[in-house]
C-alpha cells in the first residue's frame, strides 16, 4: 500500500527546554508528542510547519531554521 501524503513534525525548543503536546485521541492517546500535521494543497512544507505550530500551540512563531 502506497500513501502519498506530506506531513510535518516540529521540535519546539526554548534554550534547553523542549515543548511537547499531549495526544488527546486516537493512536498514542495520553502520550507526549511533537507538533505537526498534514501539508495542505498549494502550501509549502515550511508554511505547513508554521501553521500547524500556531494552530496547536501559539499565535506567533519565530523560525530559527527549518
Amino acid at each position: 500500500m502506497k500513501i502519498d501524503r506530506n506531513t510535518t513534525l516540529m521540535i519546539l525548543r526554548d534554550g534547553d527546554r523542549i515543548l511537547f503536546g499531549l495526544k488527546k485521541r486516537g493512536f498514542g492517546k495520553g502520550k507526549l508528542v511533537g507538533v505537526g500535521g498534514k501539508v495542505d494543497a498549494n502550501e509549502t512544507v515550511e508554511e505547513a510547519a508554521i501553521r500547524e505550530t500556531e494552530e496547536q500551540n501559539a499565535k506567533d512563531v519565530r523560525v530559527d531554521f527549518l
